[in-house]
C-alpha cells in the first residue's frame, strides 16, 4: 500500500482522522481615543501577558457589535460608539479556536477603569502598538488598521 499517496491526497485512513477543534465567535475593538488606540495586557490563562484589544466571545443573542460594546465596557469601563467592521480574524494556535469581529471604535473618555482580567493597559500611537507582544491576530488587524490610515492621508 502506498501510504505516502494516500497522505498526499487526503484519504480519510482508520486511525488517521484530524482532529477538529471548537471554534467560537468573539469580537473586539480598537478603540480610538485622541489619535491613540487602547492596549490591554490579558491576565487570564488564554493569552495570559500577551497585548490585544478589549474584546471576547459571544454570550447569549447578541449581535458582535454588541459584543465588542460589551467587552470594552467590562473589561476597561469605557463607553464606545463603533464605527465599523475592520475584519474578522481566525486563531489557530488554541483550542478551542476563535473568530473574531474586530470593530473599528471611538471613545469620548480615556479613564480606563481596568477589571480582573487585565493585568495593564496602555494608550498607545497606533504604530507603537507593533512593539508589544501581541497576540497574532491582534497583530493582523493592527496591521490591517495601520494600511487604512496610510491609505487615508
Amino acid at each position: 500500500m502506498d501510504w505516502p499517496f494516500y497522505w498526499r491526497h487526503g484519504v480519510i485512513i482508520p486511525g488517521n482522522q484530524p482532529h477538529f477543534k471548537r471554534i467560537i465567535p468573539a469580537a473586539s475593538a480598537i478603540v480610538i481615543h485622541n489619535r491613540k488606540v487602547l492596549f490591554i495586557q490579558r491576565a487570564q490563562e488564554l493569552g495570559r501577558g500577551k497585548w490585544a484589544f478589549p474584546g471576547g466571545s459571544f454570550k447569549g443573542d447578541r449581535t458582535a457589535q454588541e459584543v465588542a460594546k460589551r467587552e470594552v465596557k467590562e473589561e476597561a469601563g469605557l463607553d464606545i460608539k463603533t464605527l465599523r467592521l475592520l475584519g474578522t480574524y481566525s486563531t489557530r494556535e488554541y483550542d478551542p479556536n476563535y473568530e473574531i469581529s474586530c470593530f473599528v471604535a471611538e471613545s469620548e473618555e480615556d479613564k480606563v477603569t481596568p477589571s480582573s482580567e487585565v493585568m495593564d493597559w496602555k494608550w498607545l500611537d497606533p504604530a507603537e502598538g507593533l512593539d508589544l507582544d501581541l497576540t497574532k491576530t491582534v497583530c493582523q488587524a493592527l496591521e490591517d488598521f495601520l494600511k487604512e490610515l496610510a491609505e487615508n492621508c
